[in-house]
């Protein structure tokens, strides 16, 4: 009786499963992708770039549910995402600018390779000509957040709106 019911119950919870990331167009919607949150690089050098559509289709259900469920308790459990997390709160996150990037001037917007868009929160200007730069994103500590293009050594005040 007991196993009957746990296979009921398994199969609901694959069933809701599908229907939540599997068939649905709205979690592909809400969710950027392993693509997406990956530069360039970090797909060659994981191999992501080589897998189907179906298996990074697969991935990204994978990661939706691993994010929900298992993440936050590793985060809180695992010693050397505790470490990651120190060294990205000091550090910053790291992307890049995907495309060309002209420099910043009155509310420009920062589109990151990882998913991420940025807007410049003052008037300042500065003109550059650079291919997908590298930026580090800090906060600071009043809580606000500055965007750095690493190669130019050059930051300005930003503010996350996606």
């Amino acid at each position: 009786m007991l196993k009957s019911h746990m296979a009921s119950a398994h199969g609901l919870i694959l069933g809701f499963l599908m229907l939540s990331f599997g068939s649905s167009s709205h979690a592909s919607e809400s969710f950027p992708g392993i693509e997406k949150l990956m530069t360039e690089d970090q797909q060659r050098e994981t191999g992501i770039s080589s897998l189907s559509a179906e298996q990074i289709k697969a991935l990204d259900t994978w990661l939706i549910t691993y994010t929900a469920k298992d993440a936050p308790v590793i985060a809180k459990t695992s010693k050397a995402v505790k470490e990651e997390k120190k060294k990205t709160k000091h550090d910053g996150t790291r992307s890049r600018i995907a495309g060309h990037f002209s420099g910043w001037g009155d509310k420009t917007r920062f589109k990151l390779e990882n998913g991420q868009v940025w807007q410049q929160r003052y008037g300042a200007k500065w003109k550059t000509s650079l291919e997908n730069p590298e930026v580090i994103i800090k906060k600071t500590f009043l809580g606000t957040y500055t965007i750095t293009i690493v190669e130019a050594d050059k930051t300005t005040g930003v503010t996350q709106i996606k």
